[in-house]
């Protein structure tokens, strides 16, 4: 039964009934993971981690099945000795201990350490939370029943904390040793409340105990289909989920997969309409597409950039523009103290850009510096090229035809054009020079104001790649007589990176280190400029630097194309960061696993390899430009020019595909136009 009609059906039996009690776990409350026995992986994560299970005791998966293993045979013990169908989490406890050979303290505080974990991933279903408030508008007597092994009270501070207050009962199985299983539980509400049977509704998503058995004893039910069943079967979010990690995962690698897939289900397949909608038919397709795509690779990224901050106890940290803007969201969330981070870390934004800092490192027209001046995927004239450096080659036309170019327009192709540029630029070599040495006098100013040049270890944060920008900065802060040695962290860095680290840089990586793992670096070219739209930030690109009324302040790049990038992007991370809210509040106290860099990645790189139709459209019409300066040349990431019914267009469409940023997207959106 599609929610919808769930939804009309609570309405019409409402009018009928003078009460009303839902099920809690997976029917009021639903859990941020994916399958409620994840929540012990999580526990015997923790637990190690406390140091609550001796070193060396067991694996984590081996606590798990231990920890299911304890509950059947305290279920067993129970009925055999007692004839009780319920148990309580002291009595598992009781025998987990004896399995894991734990004293009264550890086995105290590893029940602890589970209530409090249970606690964090009890989540309110916005969809029965409005049936809820619905049934109190109609002045109904609510309450709540639940098979469960949990202390009442702990219950009862789950509901608490979802929001659900104002009712007039709760009943827990592990009070009173009944069960809605077997009936007992619902004849304790007869007795209790003297209700008639057909005065009652309850709602609940055990088919069994919930409906069957209420109905048996004339109680009007409702099942409740749960979210995790809608996620599973969804078209799209349930494929996605289902497809194997591009690399083998670990327990840890599974446990967060679950939490993503928990906490996706929890936020968007228990509204009315989940069997049915679409990923692309929301009305915020970017926020919901940021928070199941995008925010799995930010909570992955960022954890795994504190534990190296921390683990190498850096006292600042510098989060370069214009990726670092979203990072330095993320670390700074995971830093807070309610989050349990234990290291004091002083986060800087720090404004920079290739153009800004390569140029004014430049001391000699060396090939290195010549390799930058050059470098770039957009075709461009002389003219272009050297304006990114804020040279007017109408002052040096004579050098232009010295060198064999027709004109300062003519684009620069193939290694004979690339060739001519690269000799145009020694001849105009002493300009160059004095054009960085112009920009490095403010640019160390900026950097002495914002502590680079003080000496000591200092990390730095970007989105990655090649490692220039890392190099640049070393070089300045060495030609600025300071000692202050740098650290680079990366989303990843490509096999371009190796030589600065074979020079001594440290430069580390998250998905892939110099190109390695082959499996992660190819999931990021599948489409490097996603990868960077997705970093994006609410300003332009930064030129260079410059004394103004307050200091020195780094002047913009400001193209037309970046407000309409900006708008999805802002709305795209807003979603992402609701997640990493969503997915701290399960760590809530507790220390941030690092997450397996394939699992983070893994529902990105899902959209980058096969991505719907919706998604293809809209991101592939997002425009990306290489920043350079104040000089760029706009293309669409992934949307052809030209149709696949017009043979006149082919050679284009084959140009296009070659040069496309997104290739995957693009050939989606060929058959969008053919079936259109």
């Amino acid at each position: 039964m599609g929610l919808g009609s769930l939804q009309r059906r609570f309405a019409a039996k409402l009018r009928e009934v003078e009460l009303v009690t839902f099920d809690v776990f997976d029917t009021a409350l639903v859990r941020g993971v994916a399958r409620p026995e994840d929540v012990f992986l999580h526990v015997g994560i923790e637990a190690k981690a406390r140091g609550i299970l001796p070193c060396g005791l067991l694996e984590i998966a081996d606590f798990a099945e231990a920890r299911q293993q304890a509950e059947k045979e305290a279920r067993r013990h129970a009925w055999e000795t007692n004839g009780w169908v319920e148990i309580r989490l002291e009595e598992i406890h009781a025998r987990l201990a004896v399995h894991l050979e734990l004293d009264e303290s550890r086995m105290q505080a590893l029940m602890a350490l589970e209530q409090g974990i249970e606690q964090a991933h009890g989540l309110r279903n916005p969809f029965v939370g409005s049936l809820f408030e619905q049934a109190k508008r109609a002045g109904k007597k609510i309450g709540f029943i639940s098979d469960m092994y949990l202390d009442e009270a702990l219950v009862a501070g789950l509901l608490e904390q979802a929001g659900y207050g104002g009712y007039d009962f709760l009943l827990v199985s592990s009070t009173s040793r009944e069960t809605k299983a077997s009936g007992s539980l619902f004849k304790k509400v007869f007795d209790t409340h003297k209700i008639a049977p057909w005065k009652w509704l309850h709602v609940g998503d055990n088919p069994d105990s919930d409906v069957k058995r209420a109905r048996s004893l004339g109680i009007q039910a409702i099942h409740y289909e749960k979210c995790g069943t809608h996620f599973k079967t969804h078209p799209v979010m349930g494929r996605r989920a289902s497809q194997p990690s591009l690399q083998q995962g670990t327990l840890e690698a599974g446990l967060f997969r679950s939490i993503v897939n928990g906490l996706i289900a929890a936020r968007y397949f228990t509204s009315p309409d989940a069997t049915t909608r679409s990923v692309d038919s929301s009305p915020d397709f970017w926020k919901d597409w940021g928070y199941q795509h995008v925010g799995p690779l930010l909570a992955g990224f960022g954890s795994w950039l504190v534990h190296e901050v921390s683990r190498h106890s850096f006292r600042d940290v510098y989060f370069l523009s214009r990726d670092g803007y979203l990072i330095k969201e993320v670390v700074d969330r995971m830093l807070r103290p309610e989050t349990g981070a234990k290291h004091a870390v002083r986060t800087h934004y720090l404004y920079a850009s290739r153009r800004a800092f390569n140029l004014a490192a430049i001391e000699n027209l060396d090939e290195e510096a010549l390799d930058f001046l050059v470098s770039g995927t957009s075709r461009m004239s002389p003219r272009q090229f050297l304006a990114r450096i804020d040279i007017d080659i109408e002052c040096h036309l004579d050098a232009v035809a010295k060198i064999g170019f027709s004109s300062p327009d003519e684009v620069v192709d193939g290694a004979v054009g690339y060739g001519r540029l690269r000799a145009l630029l020694r001849e105009l070599g002493d300009i160059v020079l004095e054009r960085a040495k112009s920009e490095l006098g403010a640019l160390k100013q900026y950097f002495e104001g914002e502590g680079l040049l003080d000496g000591g270890h200092m990390a730095i944060v970007d989105l990655g790649w090649h490692g220039t920008l890392q190099n640049a900065m070393d070089r300045l802060i060495r030609r600025m007589g300071a000692t202050t040695v740098l650290a680079g962290y990366y989303m990843g860095t490509f096999p371009p990176a190796k030589r600065y680290a074979d020079r001594g840089q440290v430069m580390h990586g998250y998905l892939c280190e110099a190109g390695y793992p082959e499996t992660l670096h190819a999931a990021i070219r599948t489409s490097v400029e996603l990868f960077e739209w997705v970093f994006s930030a609410p300003h332009g690109s930064v030129c260079n630097f410059r004394s103004g009324v307050t200091g020195v302040e780094p002047v913009f790049a400001d193209f037309a194309f970046e407000s309409e990038r900006w708008g999805a992007a802002s709305a795209m991370q807003a979603g992402a960061m609701r997640f990493i809210d969503d997915y701290l509040a399960i760590w809530q106290g507790q220390t941030l696993p690092i997450v397996p860099p394939e699992e983070a990645v893994k529902n990105f790189h899902a959209v980058l390899v096969r991505p719907t139709s919706e998604e293809s459209m809209r991101l592939g019409s997002l425009q990306h430009a290489e920043g350079f300066g104040r000089v760029a040349v706009p293309r669409f990431i992934g949307k052809p020019q030209g149709s696949i019914w017009n043979p006149l267009s082919y050679p284009e469409l084959i140009f296009g595909y070659r040069n496309t940023f997104w290739r995957q997207g693009y050939l989606r959106n060929l058959l969008r136009k053919k079936l259109s």
